[in-house]
């Protein structure tokens, strides 16, 4: 757009490809090229020499928004399990508990995988919900040095929000499938669809930094 409002000559950007990926297909990934026609136009966003600082605050919310996408497909997964085990009936709880065939919410094993999904969750949950308190006290504390203090460790938490809740996700909607048993590799039951390979949390653990090789990681926090 030229100074007075008038559409001037195209920016010489364009986009050569869309990327293939393993998940979250309905949010395309391009290739973008500039400047193969003579040279494109950027334009400057906030003070030069700071756009690394900018990104990364940027970052840091994307991290922590992606470590609570993990979290909530984790409890979708924990949801789907639970109800499927009560209403599922199969045999009698190897514990004695029941004498005759019952939902196989009663049976161990199943117990076992729906509260260990639960406690990962709920976990990952009180973690997130800590940072948040962090990052409103870093803003809205009347005490400038609890503001630093709770900035400092919400920085410190932001990484682990997200590693570990992706991480988290991706063992949580395992366990919900198997909890289906064979009936969870049919798509007809929907548990299938938290599992890495739709929803794809196992996406979630690279998006806006890989675990441990990415700037801001645990590993910075040392």
């Amino acid at each position: 757009m030229n100074a007075d409002g008038s559409l001037g000559a195209r920016n010489d950007v364009h986009c050569v490809s869309i990327e293939h990926k393993l998940g979250i297909k309905a949010s395309p990934t391009a290739v973008l090229q500039f400047g193969d026609k003579g040279g494109a136009i950027g334009q400057l966003i906030g003070q030069e020499n700071r756009g690394l600082e900018y990104m990364f605050i940027m970052m840091n919310a994307a991290r922590y928004a992606v470590g609570l996408q993990g979290i909530a497909i984790a409890e979708r997964a924990y949801q789907k399990a639970v109800a499927y085990a009560r209403d599922r009936v199969q045999s009698r709880p190897v514990d004695g508990s029941m004498t005759g065939s019952a939902p196989i919410i009663h049976h161990p094993d199943v117990k076992r995988m729906l509260m260990t999904m639960r406690a990962y969750t709920e976990g990952c949950r009180a973690m997130a919900l800590t940072a948040a308190a962090a990052y409103d006290a870093s803003h809205h504390h009347p005490d400038k040095e609890v503001r630093a203090q709770n900035q400092a460790f919400y920085e410190f938490m932001v990484p682990l929000v997200k590693g570990y809740s992706t991480e988290m996700s991706l063992e949580v909607t395992s366990l919900g499938v198997q909890v289906h048993g064979g009936m969870g590799f049919i798509e007809e039951t929907g548990a299938a669809q938290y599992y890495p390979r739709r929803q794809d949390p196992d996406d979630l653990r690279r998006h806006d930094g890989d675990p441990g090789q990415r700037p801001g990681g645990p590993q910075d926090r040392a």
